[in-house]
């Protein structure tokens, strides 16, 4: 698995070297796929059409990595939606391809980018390829280590709850263990003052803080790799680290918005 902790310049600003260089075939021809059926079914909505995520960075496994594509809209109130009909044309892509494929829909912020926007100024500025129409990356201004980059808390509680609540498929089980580390890494991302989406280096950086829960971690690493574990004897260790998760973040005051 490709590790690595994002480029910074000497500021300590984090460096988009995203490139139409590092696309694997698949990204590039289901993204001119995408792109005309957005032009057809969406016509003058599109402002900018970009893909972020390991298929923009060069780290692009068909094992785990899925193709995560968003279009900045002319439409107001829209955040991270995906219209109903574009489901459906990316599932029947998806499928023609093998691969997990994402495409959702966010509102261009009124004002002040950064401020109304953090989150959605830090993918666009730091870790997104522009495909497709105008340039925003220019309207942002450099971003450092900061909360913007953490978004994933905001969903962790109530995906643990759910998840708790019946059996699971090993995409579900991956997808909780992938969002643990994650998570895992946000608490202590600002002390680190790195930013890395690899789950290795985010179980690293974690237990550079909490060397306690190594084995849990561990555990976590593995199911991810391969979802069937989670019902053997790493089950207990996992789900207690996932509670210990929860309690933690319920006594930090960690909140961005999107």
């Amino acid at each position: 698995m490709f590790q690595r902790y994002w480029p910074q310049d000497e500021e300590g600003f984090l460096i988009n070297d995203t490139s139409e260089h590092l696309l694997p075939e698949v990204a590039t021809t289901c993204g001119k796929k995408i792109f005309v059926f957005l032009s057809i079914s969406f016509p003058d909505e599109v402002i900018s059409f970009y893909i972020r995520g390991s298929a923009a960075w060069g780290n692009f496994d068909p094992k785990y990595s899925d193709l995560d594509f968003f279009v900045i809209a002319k439409s107001p109130g829209k955040r991270w939606d995906c219209p109903e009909d574009l489901k459906t044309f990316l599932e029947k892509l998806s499928l023609e391809y093998g691969v997990p494929i994402e495409c959702n829909f966010a509102s261009l912020p009124q004002g002040d980018f950064f401020s109304s926007r953090p989150y959605l100024g830090s993918q666009i500025k730091c870790f997104s390829l522009l495909l497709k129409g105008k340039d925003l990356s220019q309207e942002i201004p450099h971003m450092g280590i900061g909360p913007h980059l953490t978004p994933h808390h905001r969903w962790y509680q109530e995906d643990l709850s759910e998840f708790k609540q019946g059996p699971k498929t090993s995409k579900d089980i991956q997808a909780m263990a992938k969002l643990s580390l994650r998570v895992g890494f946000e608490l202590v991302m600002e002390n680190e003052q790195r930013f890395t989406s690899c789950l290795p280096l985010c179980a690293i950086s974690f237990l550079n803080h909490f060397p306690e829960c190594r084995e849990e971690i561990k555990a976590t690493l593995s199911v991810f790799e391969e979802p069937r574990r989670f019902e053997g004897v790493a089950k207990d260790k996992i789900l207690s680290w996932w509670n210990w998760l929860e309690m933690e973040l319920k006594g930090r005051k960690l909140d961005v918005r999107s």
